[in-house]
């Protein structure tokens, strides 16, 4: 019996590496960006099993189909750990899982884990989980910048996977940044945003589902933006629908802009169709015109004009577009 098992074991490991490398192999290396389409206008479908310690997984756990930051939908594991995604528009996808407390994806996946789906085809995905403490240690680097530059100082938290208890805290040096070694598995990560600044990027705060892993440890970026009376740019572009830019003389369109609150003419400029101007301003709300050239029509007609609604934020740019056509 005790040579029976001695055999037995190998053969095991051996069977889940090489279902950890299929799965590798099935959901490819993520060359393509979530969501992207690709070829083949019929859909197709994800089909896979969540394995714990390597039998199928008993209890039922939540998975997020995701083309970048949207959730595009969610299943949970049934019997025998089986979950199945019908009817996916074909494209580039991740796939999230929310194991239980103190579980992972095995190295080397990762959490989302890159999913391409091609039409009329089945993807076979299989998601083997173990214990976190079986896994090697990570690595979750954070970086901040402000208006652009590296911000020294500034107070970053990692946390557990969406829990808002602290794992470990550390301020940005003078790069910016700060590394935590942490055991792999899923992290968020937020920061303490400084007074006088606002979050550009990324939408939330803290980023849960950070993965730390020792062969491929994880930067989240952040950006910040000053508040306050800082100036912005408002870029106002004129089209002709009718045309693709072949006039050899197209007419210059006069562009007023207007304080949203006054109605009074804050600064003007020109441009000729097909082209754009663009204005230095306080931050704040304003509203953008343009003199139609004779012999041609706003299009459509109902096009507002003045157009309000142009709210410049410092160091942003604020885009508006108007379309005119020969009458």
């Amino acid at each position: 019996m005790k040579s029976q098992k001695a055999v037995l074991v190998p053969v095991f490991s051996l069977i889940v590496s090489c279902l950890i490398l299929l799965a590798l192999a099935v959901v490819g290396c993520g060359d393509n960006e979530p969501g992207a389409n690709l070829v083949g206008t019929d859909m197709g479908t994800i089909r896979g099993v969540v394995t714990m310690n390597g039998n199928p997984i008993e209890a039922s756990v939540s998975l997020e189909l995701r083309a970048g930051s949207e959730i595009k939908r969610t299943e949970r594991t049934g019997a025998a750990g089986e979950f199945r995604f019908e009817d996916v528009t074909p494209g580039a996808y991740e796939l999230f899982i929310a194991p239980p407390a103190g579980y992972s994806p095995d190295a080397p996946l990762k959490n989302p884990m890159p999913v391409r789906v091609d039409a009329n085809r089945t993807a076979e995905v299989l998601i083997p989980l173990v214990e976190s403490v079986m896994l090697p240690e990570g690595r979750i680097r954070a970086y901040v910048t402000g208006d652009g530059a590296s911000m020294a100082g500034v107070m970053v938290t990692v946390y557990e996977n969406n829990t808002s208890t602290i794992v470990a805290t550390q301020p940005t040096d003078e790069y910016g940044s700060a590394t935590f070694p942490l055991d792999a598995g899923l992290y968020g990560v937020g920061i303490e945003i400084p007074a006088g600044y606002e979050l550009e990027y990324p939408a939330d705060n803290p980023v849960h589902g950070v993965w730390a892993q020792s062969s491929d440890s994880s930067t989240v970026y952040f950006n910040l933006l000053t508040i306050g009376d800082g100036s912005g740019q408002l870029e106002v572009w004129v089209y002709n629908p009718d045309s693709l830019n072949v006039d050899p003389n197209p007419p210059i369109v006069a562009v007023n802009v207007y304080d949203a609150g006054t109605g009074s003419l804050v600064t003007s400029g020109t441009t000729p169709i097909y082209g754009s101007v663009t204005f230095t301003l306080a931050a704040g709300a304003y509203s953008v015109g343009i003199v139609v050239p004779p012999g041609y029509e706003l299009y459509p007609p109902e096009q507002q004009n003045p157009l309000p609604g142009a709210e410049v934020r410092a160091h942003r740019t604020t885009t508006s577009h108007f379309s005119i056509r020969k009458m």
